[in-house]
């Protein structure tokens, strides 16, 4: 039987081997958008880690959280009570929606 340590040091494990090769692939002779896209890759990765620590960013709890977990959220829940959840303010959900085309204008009366 695995232990939640056990579990939780495989997770680590494979998590550091993932932004090893990546960083070795870093390394090598590529495009500027392959390198933009591994860089996107490693941040998403450190934000899991630390998740795992209990360590989480603003930025990272938003880069860790996707449009389609926020469709799912929002039949049930305010942005308010969206943002309060994920524990960041009220700006950075702003800035969060907005970057990933989210926003919708109210029409004026």
């Amino acid at each position: 039987m695995v232990t939640d340590e056990v579990e939780k040091l495989l997770k680590r494990t494979l998590l550091k081997r993932c932004q090893l090769n990546l960083l070795q692939k870093l390394e090598q002779d590529i495009s500027l958008d392959e390198r933009e896209r591994l860089l996107l890759q490693l941040e998403w990765l450190e934000a899991l880690g630390d998740r795992q620590k209990g360590l989480l960013t603003a930025d990272q709890k938003l880069l860790l959280f996707s449009t389609q977990e926020y469709q799912k959220c929002k039949q049930t829940k305010t942005d308010q009570e969206i943002y309060e959840n994920i524990g960041v303010s009220r700006r950075s959900f702003y800035l969060w929606k907005r970057q990933k085309g989210l926003l919708t204008r109210k029409k004026a009366k």
